[in-house]
């Protein structure tokens, strides 16, 4: 569910509430630095089993990101 959105001229970004792979908040964004375009995505995972899902999913959201946005100079 997206809770907020917020876009201006410095930055972009969209907070969803989770409930799965556990009860949390994504915070996703894009925002400009010195000429260049950046991403970023935070996940906050809530519950007993919290840490254990996020080591979990940590290579693949990693993997994903990685490939999605490739670093290029």
């Amino acid at each position: 569910m997206v809770e907020r959105v917020r876009q201006d001229d410095k930055q972009r970004f969209v907070v969803l509430r989770l409930n799965a792979p556990a009860p949390g908040i994504a915070l996703i964004g894009t925002y400009g630095t010195d000429g260049s375009a950046n991403a970023s995505m935070a996940l906050y995972l809530y519950g007993d089993d919290a840490e254990q899902r996020a080591a979990e999913g940590e290579p693949k959201w990693r993997n994903w990101f990685g490939e999605t946005f490739k670093h290029s100079r």
